[in-house]
């Protein structure tokens, strides 16, 4: 299935950022040649959708860009090193999540720190961004997910290190929000994340 991007919203986010210029004042790390990530478990299904070379093109455009308006915006280094895309069903994702100690399964984007509302899964191991199926990318909110899931690819590439899980997670969320509020929207209004569910999430108190 085609998925369609909303270049023009990322593009908007750039630009409402005045001049970029991240790679005078931050670390750039150029794409280094990687193998092809394989699966975690034996489940098909996990190997997510095939896409064309054209969409594929159309994804690193796309995280490049995502990447670069992080890097301007936020302390962190500017990866032009992108991560996979894959989709899965919810239940995949849950069970991604949940997964034995050892699979890549650490830095999930919940709406609460409860399994089934998980969002999207970034795999450290395969430097994939999971995310759920019919997410298109068409609107800011559902591009706003990506964004999550981006900080934690370059936390991962950048090798950044935090105090604990929720550490990470509070650049990731901030991250989100500060995209979503580029149009007019929040957290809180899209996906019921108030301030104090943001802070449990967000911090060294589990």
């Amino acid at each position: 299935m085609a998925r369609v991007f909303l270049f023009g919203a990322a593009l908007v986010a750039v630009l409402a950022t005045g001049p970029v210029h991240a790679q005078d004042t931050t670390t750039t790390i150029e794409p280094q040649p990687r193998p092809m990530a394989q699966a975690s478990g034996t489940d098909d299904e996990r190997r997510a959708n095939v896409t064309d070379s054209a969409e594929i093109a159309g994804h690193k455009v796309l995280l490049i860009t995502i990447a670069r308006w992080l890097s301007a915006n936020f302390d962190l280094p500017l990866v032009l090193d992108p991560p996979r895309l894959a989709w899965l069903p919810p239940a995949k994702m849950v069970a991604l999540f949940q997964a034995p100690k050892g699979v890549p399964n650490d830095n999930a984007q919940l709406e609460t720190m409860a399994p089934h509302n998980i969002v999207a899964v970034y795999s450290d191991v395969e430097r994939t961004i999971y995310l759920p199926e019919g997410w298109t990318g068409e609107t800011a909110v559902e591009l706003s997910i990506l964004v999550h899931e981006m900080v934690h690819h370059i936390q991962h590439v950048g090798g950044l290190t935090y105090a604990c899980r929720g550490a990470r997670e509070k650049v990731a969320y901030a991250a989100q929000n500060g995209w979503l509020q580029l149009f007019g929207r929040d957290l809180e209004s899209e996906f019921g994340i108030d301030p104090f569910t943001l802070l449990v999430n967000s911090s060294c108190i589990h």
